[in-house]
């Protein structure tokens, strides 16, 4: 079974839904992939078998099942001074967030005509606005958080996921993002239609439900008629 994900979402989503296949199908094997700009389309050849991603447009063929849904925070270094500007006012906003340079994850963007924003999906789904000029475009969001020890760079990411980088790594703190939409990072399950009626793929969809999808998902899931 081949699986796309976003590195990040591998250990909030899938430790125990990992576990009870590999318990109750030993002959079971699984391969991770990281997801990129070309998943979708690896899904509808049958290179992948499931993807993992946020909810956007479903591409014709494909079935989805909500896992989650993340609120998003900032991830800055302790001694930031947008940590100071939230201890003092108990808030961020936006004209004090457009100082500062951000680091985007995001394997595939396009540039504007000055190349200083980087559109991505992030943007467009994620948040209300972009303020900030992007400095660095990383692959990967662990990795991300080791440009910012040192730097007033700044990562807009997941809550769950910066607080687990935050709890690990001594240097990095959370803001609340003033750019935000509340909920709106939803990973979905995603599969093609080719697999839709497939009893083993079907089974492996039942333990997603049973052991990765949270409450906020079994929400997104009712909301979307799932």
């Amino acid at each position: 079974m081949r699986i796309a994900i976003p590195d990040n979402a591998m250990p909030f989503l899938l430790p125990n839904v990992v576990k009870a296949i590999t318990d109750q199908a030993p002959l079971c094997s699984i391969a991770f992939l990281h997801s990129s700009h070309n998943s979708f389309e690896d899904l509808q050849k049958g290179y992948i078998d499931f993807l993992i991603n946020p909810k956007s447009l479903v591409p014709r063929g494909s079935h989805f099942m909500p896992l989650h849904a993340f609120d998003q925070v900032i991830l800055v270094r302790k001694t930031h001074p947008l940590v100071e500007i939230y201890r003092q006012k108990g808030t961020v906003n936006p004209e004090d967030l457009k100082h500062y340079e951000r680091i985007l994850v995001n394997d595939s963007y396009a540039a504007t005509q000055n190349n200083d924003i980087y559109l991505s999906n992030y943007d467009r789904y994620f948040m209300t606005d972009n303020v900030q000029r992007t400095r660095i475009v990383v692959p990967y969001f662990i990795g991300a958080q080791y440009f910012l020890e040192n730097t007033d760079l700044t990562l807009s990411l997941p809550k769950e996921t910066a607080e687990k980088i935050a709890e690990r790594n001594p240097y990095l703190t959370t803001i609340p993002s003033p750019l935000a939409k509340s909920g709106a990072i939803v990973p979905c399950l995603f599969w093609h239609e080719r697999t839709h009626h497939d009893p083993a793929m079907q089974w492996i969809r039942a333990q997603f439900k049973a052991y990765a999808q949270t409450k906020e998902g079994a929400r997104e899931a009712r909301q979307d008629n799932f």
